[in-house]
């Protein structure tokens, strides 16, 4: 008996939303108004279930017998179609987030897209379905294109802020697979990243380390918002890179002399592999006269 058929234990009958079939017959009650192939002489009695040869056919909604072979071959089509379109978009992705000439607002789209794709093949939501079409596909590529489009208009914020409308609650796990993979890693304003990340830094254990510490921003000709920073993840800011800083630059002490700082800084940053880092805040250095 097909398992899409609901049990109706009032009246002992299976619905098969068409008409009622009767076990106990091993028959329809109801004459089928259907006649499927008028030239097979089973089809002619019309309250029979599948020419009286289940061990062959199933039917799924009371009026058309069919080789479950046909089902089976059209679902495995689907899915190849499906899987298809899939393992050519994670290409893709994979090698947008490979390029290391990739911008972030690129890398975005292709870490969501990489996301969506692999996490929606995981779970594959519509397989309780008895034909499965790639519906996950299009759902993906709506979002994806959506995501693309808010970003050619307003940059990463605007990328960041269009994934917290459209996966909600989830945003911050989703930013945080996208750290993880190795998004969000460039050097950008504080006051960029700050914005960028508003609403979902602290969930997703992120924070923003200002390459140069605040306190020292306005001798080196800096507002707040324009000092460089970076992304880090929030246990190896604390512990690797502003406990190294704070040892060397203490809170408590009032002053420090420029060439203080810059040498504390290239000994906490070069022992990170960081170089990059000391590049981004070197000019800020050099205009007060700092030997580098």
């Amino acid at each position: 008996m097909s398992v899409f058929q609901r049990w109706d234990s009032a009246l002992a009958l299976y619905d098969y939303r068409a008409r009622y079939y009767d076990p106990a017959l091993g028959r329809f009650i109801s004459a089928d108004p259907v006649v499927p192939e008028p030239g097979n002489p089973q089809a002619l009695n019309r309250y029979a279930y599948v020419y009286n040869n289940p061990l062959r056919y199933l039917d799924d909604g009371g009026h058309l017998p069919v080789v479950p072979l046909l089902v089976a071959g059209a679902v495995v089509l689907l899915k190849a179609i499906d899987y298809g379109w899939t393992a050519w978009d994670v290409y893709q992705s994979g090698r947008t987030l490979a390029n290391p000439l990739a911008t972030d607002e690129e890398k975005l789209v292709a870490g969501v897209n990489l996301a969506l794709a692999v996490g929606l093949e995981a779970a594959e939501p519509e397989d309780w379905l008895p034909v499965s079409l790639p519906l996950d596909d299009l759902g993906r590529r709506a979002l994806v294109a959506g995501l693309r489009e808010r970003m050619q208009q307003g940059g990463l914020r605007a990328g960041v802020a269009f994934l917290r409308e459209a996966v909600g609650e989830a945003a911050p796990q989703v930013i945080r697979q996208m750290y993880d993979r190795g998004l969000f890693r460039g050097i950008r304003s504080a006051g960029e990243w700050e914005a960028s990340l508003q609403g979902v830094r602290k969930e997703a254990g992120l924070e923003v380390h200002h390459l140069i510490e605040r306190r020292f921003a306005e001798r080196l000709g800096l507002r707040e918002s324009e000092i460089p920073a970076v992304v880090l993840d929030r246990t190896f800011h604390q512990q690797e890179v502003t406990a190294r800083l704070f040892s060397r630059l203490p809170t408590n002490r009032a002053k420090f002399e420029p060439q203080e700082i810059w040498n504390v800084y290239k000994d906490v940053y070069g022992a990170l592999g960081h170089e990059d880092w000391l590049e981004a805040i070197w000019p800020y250095f050099a205009r007060l006269g700092v030997q580098r």
